[in-house]
């Protein structure tokens, strides 16, 4: 086991050069853990803090930051990853496993935020890829009519950890399906639309999925406002901004956080000892708030 303190050049090659890797998030209390594979070759880069910042509306990176990338999240009938991506828990691990050579595995940690076609930094996000890349995936555009990319993934990464692959199998990599983009991305508009309109409209858990869908059109991305609306990344200061303000946004945060803690807590207490661990809970989050 290691564990890194910056992004080091032979990590960042490896990560690049890798054609598979998994992304795991999960909502807030009680809602379903999703780990989903990813590929295709050139989807996953690197990117600028520049295009980070402007991509996340200004939230990346922080002064935790140890690189940031992003990922062409092409498209498919679950949308598990972008509805977590939108809740306050924008927590997000993806894993790089080492299929050939050294039996290493990287796990990149961080928070992550989800960009629609047409949305803010949505052409900064395209630039960063290659052209080739771009090109085959169809994926610039200002709405979700003529990007044919769903979204795209940006993690700002906090930690990074190596350990041992003794249990990662031996494999050799033949060549990317090919469904996308031969197929995914050439259907016909309207049938792309309604796929993801009827894919891709709530999570297995009912949350919202895509926000156009949701709350605007295909040809008109969502408002920033809605965005950001669940993110509890602290946004950039404004000038209407008081003390006052910020310390009861501060209080009612904490007072939500309690709340989901004191169910969390006490829906696993024995019926025996419901009042003595619903008194135990309260004292806490009373101590938590002060």
């Amino acid at each position: 086991m290691k564990e890194y303190d910056k992004l080091e050049p032979e990590v960042a090659e490896f990560i690049s050069n890798q054609h598979l890797f998994f992304v795991a998030t999960s909502p807030v209390l009680g809602g379903h853990v999703n780990v989903s594979p990813k590929g295709q070759t050139g989807t996953f880069k690197f990117i600028s803090p520049a295009t980070a910042s402007v991509a996340s509306g200004y939230r990346f990176p922080t002064d935790k930051t140890m690189a940031c990338f992003a990922f062409l999240d092409l498209g498919g009938s679950g949308i598990e990853t972008h509805s977590h991506l939108h809740t306050a828990h924008n927590n997000i691990t993806v894993c790089f496993l080492s299929f050939e050579g050294a039996p290493n595995i990287y796990r990149l940690f961080g928070r992550g935020v989800s960009v629609e076609p047409g949305e803010k930094g949505w052409d900064e996000l395209v630039d960063e890829f290659d052209k080739d890349v771009v090109d085959n995936f169809f994926a610039r555009g200002s709405n979700a009519t003529e990007a044919k990319v769903r979204n795209i993934v940006v993690v700002n990464v906090e930690r990074i950890r190596q350990s041992c692959g003794y249990g990662v199998p031996l494999m050799t990599y033949l060549s990317d399906r090919s469904i996308f983009p031969s197929k995914f991305q050439k259907l016909p508009e309207e049938t792309r639309i309604s796929r993801n309109q009827g894919w891709n409209a709530k999570s297995m858990d009912g949350l919202p999925g895509l926000r156009w869908v949701n709350y605007s059109s295909p040809l008109v991305p969502a408002s920033e406002e809605i965005r950001f609306s669940n993110h509890d990344i602290t946004p950039p200061p404004s000038s209407s901004s008081s003390p006052s303000a910020s310390s009861s946004s501060s209080s009612s945060s904490l007072l939500d956080s309690s709340g989901e803690f004191i169910k969390s807590v006490v829906s696993r207490v024995p019926q025996g000892m419901y009042w003595f661990g619903l008194r135990v809970v309260c004292t806490i989050a009373a101590l938590k708030i002060k």
